[in-house]
């Protein structure tokens, strides 16, 4: 028998087809397969490719068959299913840190995950504001340094700033250093947030991502805290820091009316509340709340339906605000 060209790669040539050209609703028939492994130069005979579909399916590749006009071949499950390629598309697109330029690469390495008919699928536009392409740059690199901080035990230490009136960067601390232990980077509203602790404070704190500067890991510091994150449960920081802003945790309750407990379950989580019915149309709620003028505009917002009736010191707060806004919109 003459040699046949390209027979040691044709396996993985088979494989790539199978991944990439078929799927339930598109298979392909031996004659089909044979055309497609010629664009790769590949010559293929009839019955060495039927061997070839079962050692594909030995190795555990889910190649099904039916019978139409001829026997047709596809590639049933995949390691994600069409839906789940979709929704993380979606995440992609959605992310405002994410420029349209790197949106579009990821989303074309996800469609390497499924056929060429489901990878166009994938190719949907979700509009939202995105990032430039500096603070791209910015968030990858941090990003990568706090994962390699985390899987080495260092620290890092960077610079950390806010924006001015002027759309200004503003370092705070007059630019000096924060050196952090990191343990956890958290997703929230759509933005990255480093989880970790500060030995100087003994405390648990969290940085937005893409406002770190000149970030880098200090291999001579192991991290610390670890005490600290021994019981540490994500969703309940979340939810205590409200939004991720800075303010003191305290002990909340409030009145409320019945038309906000899926606003409140949502916010708090139905498992860390306890909601207790006053009459028909009202029910009060405990919770743990970081106290920022965040948890203060939103009570507000919520007019008469939510009064909060403990500690005093919040309503206080409350009251203050109240009226600076009269006096603001008096004038």
């Amino acid at each position: 028998m003459p040699n046949k060209s390209g027979q040691k790669i044709k396996l993985l040539y088979l494989k790539d087809i199978f991944e990439q050209k078929t799927d339930e609703d598109h298979p392909l028939s031996i004659n089909q397969i044979i055309d497609e492994l010629g664009k790769y130069g590949v010559d293929a005979e009839r019955k060495s490719l039927y061997r070839d579909i079962e050692t594909l399916q030995e190795y555990g590749m889910d190649i099904c068959s039916r019978r139409e006009k001829h026997f047709v071949y596809y590639l049933g499950k995949r390691d994600f299913e069409e839906v789940e390629l979709k929704l993380l598309a979606d995440a992609v697109s959605a992310s405002k840190f994410i420029p349209n330029r790197y949106t579009m690469q990821i989303i074309k390495k996800l469609g390497r995950l499924t056929s060429e008919y489901g990878a166009a699928k994938l190719d949907r536009q979700l509009y939202t504001e995105k990032s430039t392409n500096d603070e791209m740059s910015v968030i990858y690199y941090n990003i990568d340094s706090i994962y390699r901080a985390i899987d080495g035990n260092w620290q890092i230490q960077f610079r950390y700033f806010d924006y001015t009136m002027k759309k200004a960067r503003e370092l705070r601390h007059d630019g000096a250093f924060y050196l952090i232990s990191p343990w956890a980077l958290v997703w929230n509203d759509g933005m990255y947030y480093l989880v970790g602790y500060e030995s100087k404070d003994k405390q648990i704190k969290h940085y937005r991502v893409d406002k770190m500067l000149k970030t880098t890991i200090n291999e001579k510091l192991p991290r610390d805290g670890q005490q600290a994150f021994l019981d540490f449960d994500i969703d309940k920081y979340k939810r205590r820091v409200f939004g991720m802003y800075n303010g003191e945790t305290r002990d909340i309750k409030m009145h409320c009316h019945k038309s906000l407990a899926n606003l409140i379950i949502d916010r708090f989580g139905r498992k860390d509340i306890i909601m207790y019915p006053v009459d028909e149309e009202h029910f009060d709620v405990h919770v743990k709340v970081a106290v920022s003028p965040v948890f203060i505009s939103w009570a507000m917002g919520l007019g008469d339906k939510l009064l909060v009736v403990s500690p005093e010191s919040v309503r206080e707060e409350i009251r203050k605000m109240s009226h600076r806004l009269i006096e603001v919109y008096a004038e």
